[in-house]
């Protein structure tokens, strides 16, 4: 990440957990650690905090924060703090009206989803699902924020990382 990027998302970081960074930790890399959930599960489940960042294959960088701990025996998991970011476009994008929740099932590696409708899922055949329209009143109509086209379709992904956040102690 560029030094601007990092410093938008350790910001919003910080605002929703009211706590400092102290460093950004790599667990898992798709394209080091092989993209299977059962890797990805391997070397997440039970870290909490973390930032997971995609690339498609078409350059586009984008993911999500949550504060909850990955966990393949749940479904899905509420997050209060949890919210996407767009590194290709500045932006933030906090929960309105509904939460988002991480997918946890064993079955796929990390996906955020809002009232139910996925917002980023990665699918087992190697490509990426955004839902941009689906969530109209979540990226205020804007199309191409995370995906090529804005729509729900499935692009190729190059790579993903999930970082540990680890916050200073006071």
């Amino acid at each position: 990440m560029k030094q601007e990027e990092l410093a938008m998302i350790k910001s919003a970081i910080e605002d929703k957990m009211n706590l400092k960074i102290k460093e950004f930790n790599k667990i898992y890399q798709a394209t080091v650690h092989g993209g299977e959930p059962s890797n990805f599960h391997k070397k997440c489940d039970g870290k909490k905090n973390t930032l997971v960042l995609y690339e498609s294959k078409e350059n586009r960088r984008f993911g999500g924060f949550t504060s909850e701990a990955w966990d393949s025996k749940n479904e899905d998991k509420i997050d209060k703090k949890c919210f996407l970011f767009s590194l290709d476009k500045s932006k933030i994008f906090p929960p309105k009206k509904y939460n988002y929740e991480i997918n946890c099932n064993s079955n796929y590696v990390p996906g955020f989803i809002r009232n139910g409708i996925y917002c980023i899922q990665l699918l087992e055949n190697g490509k990426l699902k955004t839902a941009e329209t689906l969530h109209k009143d979540l990226f205020n109509g804007e199309r191409n924020i995370l995906s090529e086209d804005g729509e729900w379709d499935a692009i190729s992904y190059k790579d993903f990382e999930v970082f540990q956040i680890v916050f200073i102690k006071i």
